[in-house]
């Protein structure tokens, strides 16, 4: 089944659903909030240092690109 072009797909560099995204550690307990009330799904948590954290991210409820 083709998909169209103009058709919303996520990606590792998307704004608004990014695949991946750093995160202060005095941020965290809203930036996980928010993400959760957009959909996301937490894969991984990697911290970074004293205070920052890497978010590695799914939005199951998008189109998948098709290769």
């Amino acid at each position: 089944m083709a998909t169209s072009m103009s058709a919303k797909q996520p990606t590792l560099f998307d704004r608004e659903q990014p695949r991946q995204l750093e995160c202060p550690g005095s941020e965290l307990s809203a930036k996980l909030a928010d993400l959760k009330r957009r959909g996301a799904i937490v894969l991984s948590m990697t911290m970074r240092g004293n205070a920052r954290w890497i978010l590695s991210l799914d939005w199951p409820n998008q189109p998948k690109p098709h290769f």
